[in-house]
């Protein structure tokens, strides 16, 4: 072949290899660009801002406060020249513990409850009415007694007593303590009541409200005597009753829902 030749067909040859690089890589191109861009994430670098410290402050500190616990009031000390002493053991005591000697009921006006070792009365209205209840026992002489407490409110002439020589609930003899301290002894029937001793104060008496007193009753004969925490106050001679049942009375002249506890009710006979 002539040289002509061979170097045309040398130079033809060159030309078809880069021809085939050119589309290779346009072709490479092509599929570069219709690939989606991937974008590398960005992570912010945190701001780092500086946090006064905490102070605290300390919660204000109270004294303790020492309440002490209401003592429940007691009964009177014997006095040393009260009866019971020298009358040894008694023929009836009622400790409240049930309720067989007495009525509990709920009237239009007043409730009688056993509860707790007590014989609980109570009073809705304040008036002028005494209201009363008896127990079944019948005796002529003796020495009678109870503690009666006054409730935590109560005032003036509000007052509890003991019933005694009641021939039946209508009449008898009523010994009454008040709040303001003061005693005074009636004697009633169906027609009203007389006072045979009136108002009095005294000494042994502890007056005012959630007080407790032993008040006794007397009774020999036509002679009946008075008692306050086992001291005699007063004393008669009256004939009116010689012998009947026994109980309990209470006043509320100030108070509403005035209620009066009793306990420990006993007596002595006598020939």
């Amino acid at each position: 072949m002539a040289l002509e030749a061979l170097v045309a067909e040398a130079v033809e040859t060159q030309r078809a290899e880069n021809q085939n690089d050119a589309d290779i890589r346009d072709a490479t191109l092509t599929a570069a660009a219709q690939q989606p861009a991937v974008l590398s994430a960005q992570t912010p670098t945190p701001t780092i801002t500086n946090t006064p410290e905490f102070s605290a402050t300390p919660l204000p500190t109270f004294p303790l406060i020492d309440t002490p616990t209401p003592t429940p009031p007691s009964a009177p000390a014997r006095n040393p020249l009260d009866p019971v002493l020298r009358l040894g053991e008694p023929d009836w005591t009622d400790t409240f513990d049930d309720s067989q000697n007495w009525t509990e009921f709920d009237g239009q006006n007043s409730q009688i409850r056993i509860e707790n070792g007590q014989l609980r009365y109570t009073v809705y209205e304040a008036s002028a009415s005494p209201t009363w209840t008896v127990s079944w026992p019948q005796i002529s002489n003796f020495y009678l007694e109870a503690l009666v407490q006054m409730p935590p409110a109560c005032s003036g002439k509000d007052r509890l007593g003991l019933i005694f020589r009641a021939p039946d609930p209508s009449q008898g003899y009523r010994y009454e303590i008040s709040c303001d301290g003061q005693y005074r002894v009636l004697v009633f029937n169906d027609a009203g009541a007389d006072v045979i001793v009136a108002w009095a104060g005294s000494e042994h008496l502890l007056a005012g409200p959630n007080q407790i007193n032993r008040i006794g009753v007397w009774a020999d004969g036509k002679t009946l005597s008075f008692y306050i925490n086992g001291v005699a106050v007063a004393g008669l001679e009256h004939n009116d009753y010689r012998t009947g049942t026994f109980g309990f009375s209470i006043t509320s002249e100030n108070t509403q829902n005035f209620t009066g506890r009793f306990d420990d009710l006993t007596f002595w006979s006598f020939p």
